[in-house]
């Protein structure tokens, strides 16, 4: 089982200010509502019920992607990613529960997210690679610890870990607030809420309540609680746990690979040495230059090309061409 992580560990303050470009560029810009020709829309249903919805595109090895906080399968990068991703493999990009088309069915746990992507891997044919953004990343190391080799490889991009006291503090205060606004019913002011501890300006944030994409952002709003619970009740490294996974064999060499757009110098290190830590693992870190938004195609592109060497040995390195490089 491979471990591409692009663990971006937040220095002091949790998840960065560095996002702000990030979010702009993705609400403004990446979004895309267009259902294309081809585009084959489908629904699972997972243990506890309730009813997944997906997308699927492309051909080749199946790979899931997995969305990080408020997002959905057609929102942010998603449809960029199942766009370029389709020429080499058959893409799932599915609604986590609770968002989008997808249904939802309480009490909330973890394992029901698991089982969800479970059911998605089943119906992809066994077996899946799989990517997860942010929250989705921490996610995405729950199933792959969970489901062995249904799970081929994981590629984990900026998971929002934090192993600084500072910034664990801070995410503990955040938990505790977003807990009293849900519960109170006040989902914009949670949205709000989650926004802030992005440390997103307000005149970004007051353009961002104009957009159509609000309104969503407010339905999905109870759904920054399930990410937390993904995160743990530290958000630290979860490095022994992932040292713990028996899905290394002869084919999937286990690998730690550390990716972050624009991560500071402490960054790159903090996360090189979480790999040095784990079995089994190596580190490499590189910034883009051109923040997270296209970082996050640049990542897709060198791990689906390893994916794809891995897959096809025999026929030579792959090519990044047609993923922003080559």
């Amino acid at each position: 089982m491979t471990f591409d992580c692009g663990f971006r560990e937040r220095a002091a303050g949790g998840e960065t200010a560095g996002s702000v470009i990030h979010w702009l560029f993705l609400l403004l810009v990446v979004r895309n509502r267009t259902r294309r020709g081809g585009l084959a829309m489908s629904m699972v249903v997972s243990k506890d019920g309730t009813e997944i919805v997906y997308d699927r595109e492309g051909a080749g090895a199946a790979v899931v992607l997995v969305d990080g906080a408020l997002g959905t399968r057609s929102t942010f990068t998603k449809p960029e990613l199942m766009r370029l991703l389709g020429h080499r493999f058959t893409v799932y990009n599915y609604d986590r529960r609770g968002r989008g088309e997808s249904g939802d069915t309480g009490p909330y746990a973890v394992v029901r997210e698991v089982e969800d992507i479970e059911a998605l891997i089943v119906a992809a044919g066994g077996t899946a690679f799989m990517y997860g953004h942010s929250s989705g990343a921490a996610l995405g190391l729950e199933a792959a610890l969970a489901l062995g080799r249904k799970v081929k490889a994981l590629a984990m991009y900026e998971a929002p870990f934090n192993d600084d006291e500072a910034g664990q503090q801070r995410r503990k205060k955040y938990v505790s607030e977003l807990e009293i606004l849900l519960a109170d019913g006040r989902r914009e002011d949670a949205v709000l809420l989650f926004l802030g501890h992005l440390q997103i300006p307000a005149p970004q944030v007051e353009m961002m309540r104009g957009l159509p994409l609000w309104d969503e952002f407010k339905a999905a709003a109870p759904t920054l609680a399930y990410d937390a619970d993904v995160l743990g009740e530290t958000g630290r490294v979860p490095v022994e746990r992932a040292a713990r996974s028996s899905c290394t064999g002869d084919v999937w060499r286990g690998e730690l690979s550390v990716y972050g757009g624009d991560g500071a110098e402490i960054e790159q290190g903090n996360a090189a040495g979480a790999a040095s830590r784990t079995r089994g693992a190596d580190a490499w870190g590189e910034s883009n230059g051109v923040g997270t938004c296209f970082g996050t195609i640049f990542f897709v592109a060198r791990v689906s090309a390893t994916w794809m060497n891995r897959l096809s040995p025999s026929r030579g390195p792959a090519s990044l061409r047609g993923f922003g490089r080559g």
